[in-house]
């Protein structure tokens, strides 16, 4: 019954529920909450072109009306289990055992920040005791692909060089499928569970600024204005971009970046390492810094040869760089297409 994406979801919240160590079945179901941000949907139109196909042989008309009958038998029958956007959360609750508070949201690339957020709050807040949070997508399908090749996002390099942000070539993203799942608690939950405590989120903060645009985009002194507010005397040891990958994207990122921080704090891009993730991006950037923070390493941007001259940062590139402060800290942005913010700081603990 699971759809590809949602099959990577529950993988990834299993290995998170299994590397923290905690026994779910010495809590209160009521207390255990689910958290996803997943895809729109999983839906791959080839689902129904048997159908189609058999429906409208010698048709002019073509005529969805057709589709009834002999020919309804040609579609898979639980395509819509695989297809639904909260598939996964559905699956996790009931696979984990949760009855607690339980969100999926669907905002592009923020949506697993959302997730996060959320059980955040209903952490902070008594609604539960733990909280299992994160996202997943799969990219890799035909439907996906023509979408985001008639919008021009792709890249058209070949893979030894392609999918490099910040790079003076730099020409697209590149597709990919991943998911990414954190077990959260408060502090004093962990403490008395014995739990190995990886990071502390110091603040998630999201706003949501509607574009039309294929481009991220956003009022330059409405956006530093509130990170600004957010962060106060806080400053990161580095810094993951969002890093799309595309030339107006991560020069007006440059921009943003080089508008709050200067150039003296190192930045890097995770997407050249992992592909696009869609609505898997917050949370596996999250995850990735949670363990740059553990091995107090900053890693490289892939595949990347030379700096656009408009990009005024200190990127990490060519290899990994150490982090030499004692308690350190990363922030992590990410963005949707449609216009939705976030930005995450977290602290070794």
């Amino acid at each position: 019954f699971l759809g590809r994406n949602t099959s990577l979801a529950v993988r990834a919240a299993k290995q998170a529920v299994a590397h923290s160590g905690v026994d779910l079945t010495r809590f209160d179901p009521y207390q255990i909450g689910v958290y996803t941000g997943s895809g729109e949907t999983g839906l791959e139109s080839s689902e129904f072109f048997r159908a189609m196909g058999a429906a409208w042989a010698g048709s002019p008309e073509m005529d969805f009306k057709d589709l009834g009958g002999r020919c309804s038998r040609l579609i898979p029958p639980y395509f819509s289990l695989r297809t639904l956007s909260n598939a996964g959360v559905a699956f996790l609750a009931t696979e984990l055992g949760a009855r607690g508070t339980s969100c999926n949201f669907i905002h592009g690339d923020i949506a697993s920040a959302q997730a996060i957020s959320n059980a955040m709050e209903d952490l902070m807040e008594g609604r539960c005791q733990i909280a299992v949070a994160g996202g997943y997508d799969s990219l890799l399908n035909p439907s996906t692909y023509l979408a985001y090749h008639s919008v021009g996002l792709l890249s058209n390099r070949e893979p030894g060089c392609s999918y490099c942000p910040f790079d003076s070539k730099r020409d697209g993203l590149v597709l990919g499928e991943g998911a990414a799942f954190l077990i959260l608690e408060t502090l004093e939950g962990a403490r008395q569970r014995g739990a190995e405590i990886l990071a502390e989120i110091l603040q998630l903060e999201h706003f949501t600024d509607p574009s039309d645009s294929v481009e991220p985009k956003s009022d330059v002194d409405t956006f530093c204005s509130r990170v600004e507010n957010a962060l106060g005397e806080s400053m990161p040891d580095f810094i993951v971009a969002h890093g799309i990958g595309t030339r107006e994207g991560d020069l007006a990122e440059a921009v943003l970046l080089r508008r709050l921080f200067g150039s003296r704090i190192p930045v890097t891009a995770l997407k050249s390492q992992t592909g696009y993730l869609g609505a898997a991006t917050a949370a596996v950037e999250v995850g990735f810094a949670i363990l740059s923070l553990q091995e107090r390493m900053i890693p490289p941007i892939a595949r990347h040869d030379t700096t656009d001259p408009a990009v005024e940062l200190d990127l990490v590139t060519t290899q990994a760089r150490p982090i030499e402060a004692t308690e350190p800290s990363a922030l992590c942005f990410a963005w949707s297409w449609g216009g939705q913010y976030s930005w995450t700081l977290l602290k070794k603990y």
